[in-house]
């Protein structure tokens, strides 16, 4: 890993710990998740759909700025580590060189200075790694694919995401910070997520709305105050079904709560 990439992990937990308190959270990689028959179907809803975002060719992200890394002589996948110019609409690509934009590494654009606006994921992308757009405050709109499985931890944290974000019903795992300290008001959770991580949604008073169409999802805090999954988040309702793991942990934490 590169030198900067290292410094730049300490300096995250760092700014998590500021964010939520004097105790340190500690930033853990994600369990693996299997599938289980102890989880209940989600509650059938309407289905998840993104935000529509109307692209324009200028400003568009050009396909061979993008730098991958290659971790295999021969890879099958390819995974994102960087951009190298300035652009308003981030489009990540489906393949490269016929091969498939499977994921996006910790801190690939930490620090960038293309200044885009947009994030629009490729259909491939499977995993976006820890930190990888954090601290990007130009960031306002994201849109994800609907294969998407890990979002690891404080991949936004300290962006400039506003408005509502959807979470695909193909996402599994939320990690620690991942959403933390943005301007998002409205988050819909997909029927996949298994488990959030502390402070995932730690957004701030903006977050008006938290909406869950599962009936078990493990809410990972550590069972500490300032580990709460939506800590610093006073104007918050969480919106799920009756019986819920979520209305419980609303319950729990003093949250506000609305049936779905």
């Amino acid at each position: 890993m590169k030198k900067s990439k290292i410094i730049f992990l300490t300096i995250t937990c760092a700014m998590l710990t500021s964010f939520v308190g004097c105790q340190k959270i500690n930033i853990r990689s994600p369990e693996k998740i299997e599938q289980t028959t102890e989880f209940f179907p989600a509650r059938e809803t309407e289905s998840i759909t993104q935000p529509i975002i109307n692209i324009s060719d200028k400003g568009k992200s050009k396909p061979k700025k993008f730098k991958y890394l290659n971790i295999e002589e021969t890879p099958k996948e390819l995974t994102v580590e960087s951009y190298d110019d300035s652009c308003k609409f981030l489009i990540i690509p489906d393949e490269s060189n016929e091969l498939p934009v499977t994921g996006i590494t910790g801190s690939a654009f930490f620090g960038s200075k293309a200044g885009f606006k947009y994030v629009i994921f490729g259909k491939n992308i499977k995993e976006i790694g820890k930190n990888a757009f954090c601290q990007q405050k130009n960031l306002k709109y994201i849109n994800f694919n609907d294969c998407l499985e890990n979002i690891d931890d404080a991949v936004f944290l300290s962006t400039g995401l506003k408005g509502t974000i959807v979470i695909p019903n193909s996402v599994k795992y939320i990690g620690n910070g991942a959403f933390a300290d943005t301007k998002i008001e409205n988050i819909i959770v997909g029927s996949g997520v298994k488990k959030i991580s502390a402070v995932a949604f730690s957004v701030g008073p903006t977050l008006k709305t938290v909406t869950f169409t599962s009936m078990n999802i493990e809410f990972d805090d550590d069972n500490k105050k300032d580990g709460n999954i939506f800590y610093g988040c006073p104007n918050l309702t969480i919106i799920a079904p009756i019986g819920s793991t979520a209305e419980k942990y609303a319950k729990k934490h003093n949250i506000n709560f609305k049936e779905l």
